[in-house]
């Protein structure tokens, strides 16, 4: 009982942790060499980041990203790893059209 038990959470945690870190399907998820503030300034850095990476990136505004004609949702986690605060900036993709944001 005490393994099943043991089993179960470490799978909970592992679920929890790829969560956290934006490791989903449909999203896109990175850290940056430096540490940004405010949307507008996460969104950029996201742009130029995808940009280095030769995709066709635009920072729409109001949390908004379009990478290759789709829409994505910007957001920021700061996660401490081993005590020292790293930052994450995961973009997800919405429902929304590209029109929609334009």
């Amino acid at each position: 009982m005490e393994i099943i038990s043991l089993l179960i959470f470490a799978a909970f945690s592992l679920v929890s942790f790829n969560f956290l870190m934006g490791y989903q399907e449909k999203s896109i998820s990175f850290t940056p060499d430096d540490r940004h503030t405010g949307m507008t300034n996460i969104g950029k850095a996201a742009e130029k980041k995808l940009q280095d990476d030769g995709r066709d990136a635009t920072y729409i505004g109001n949390g908004y990203c379009r990478v290759d004609g789709k829409v994505y949702e910007v957001s920021e986690r700061t996660i401490p790893m081993s005590g020292i605060p790293m930052q994450r900036i995961i973009l997800t993709k919405t429902k929304k059209s590209p029109q929609d944001e334009a």
